[in-house]
């Protein structure tokens, strides 16, 4: 962490105004040579506050730590713009309700991959997710997206998740399996050229764990992009190592548990909205948590042991809990045109 802040800190240059840029750099594979591309900007905001942060943590305050906060205050603005123009938009001009994320400050640039590079901010440096100010320009930008589903490596599926929009991750994993899943393995097929490629299977792992669980900002948010038609039985593990266990049965959460892995606090969005929960630990007595807000909750967690949750009203008898089973499967899975696995000789 510390030496991409310094990597970062040293290639930037300051305008006439003291702001922070750089250049040039590649907005990844999609445009070379340009201007603040938004993965770099992206970059520069997610770090730096959690390099701040963890410097703190240790008791470390060097000469990067330092030039970190100095940076702090001169952070360049992403690139806005709006769609099928070619213009950045001014600072004026930045709450316009059609504005988008573009890729850089070159809007021109030659375009070299197909990548949603405005969606960076949103995955994977989490500076925007299914709430707060930019919740909207990141809706925007995803629905405005240049390449829908365009690659085997598209993070459409995850980006969904993570703006909570449940549907576009069901629509856009089906399009990406069909599209690229090729081997009976679950391997991926990007060109006509018979070669493998892993980064498929791993989009659809990411977004499945995202709609069911969330916690890159310290808030644990549960079910978070998960569609009512699905049915879900799993397990995620969140930050500090603890366990978030989770039934779903057609959108409805059945079952909900965590088991912590060291003692400490951990911070939940309610999964029942305008309704008190209770927490109920293993051989210890209920207890309902006091609210952080309308909306979030702080328990108290004692390593190796599991609460359930449930709605304050809620009779536990009614709330079937089992462990996650499964079965080995004998016949192949299909999805679409595509499938996983091969007839038993």
């Amino acid at each position: 962490m510390r030496s991409a802040a310094q990597f970062l800190l040293a290639y930037a240059r300051r305008d006439a105004s003291g702001t922070l840029y750089t250049y040039p750099s590649n907005a990844h594979e999609s445009n070379w040579d340009v201007r603040n591309p938004t993965t770099d900007v992206a970059a520069m905001h997610a770090l730096f506050p959690a390099l701040i942060q963890a410097a703190a943590a240790l008791n470390i305050d060097d000469e990067v730590v330092q030039a970190a906060k100095a940076a702090l205050t001169s952070l360049p603005d992403l690139p806005l713009m709006l769609p099928g123009t070619n213009a950045l938009l001014a600072k004026n001009e930045r709450t316009n309700p059609n504005a988008v994320i573009a890729n850089s400050y070159n809007l021109t640039a030659i375009v070299h991959n197909q990548e949603n590079l405005g969606l960076e901010p949103v995955w994977p440096y989490s500076l925007i997710g299914d709430d707060g100010p930019l919740h909207a320009l990141g809706v925007r930008t995803f629905m405005q997206r240049t390449n829908k589903a365009m690659a085997d490596w598209s993070a459409d599926p995850v980006q969904a998740a993570r703006l909570g929009l449940g549907e576009e991750m069901k629509t856009a994993l089906h399009v990406v399996t069909e599209r690229y899943q090729f081997y009976p393995s679950g391997l991926a097929q990007l060109t006509d050229a018979p070669e493998f490629y892993v980064e498929q299977v791993g989009v659809v792992a990411d977004a499945l764990q995202n709609g069911l669980v969330q916690d890159y900002d310290g808030l644990v948010r549960i079910k978070a992009a998960w569609p009512d038609d699905w049915d879900a039985d799993g397990t995620v593990v969140v930050q500090h190592g603890d366990k978030v266990h989770l039934q779903v049965r057609k959108g409805k959460i059945i079952s909900l548990g965590v088991q912590a892995a060291q003692s400490g606090n951990l911070k939940m969005r309610n999964p029942w909205p305008g309704r008190a929960i209770k927490i109920v630990p293993n051989k210890q007595q209920p207890y309902i948590p006091t609210r952080d807000s309308k909306d979030t909750f702080t328990m108290k967690l004692q390593a190796e042991v599991s609460y359930r949750i449930i709605p304050e009203q809620e009779n536990e008898d009614q709330l079937p809990f089992a462990p996650v089973t499964g079965s080995l499967s004998m016949t192949p899975k299909k999805q679409g045109s595509r499938s996983i696995g091969l007839l038993a000789r």
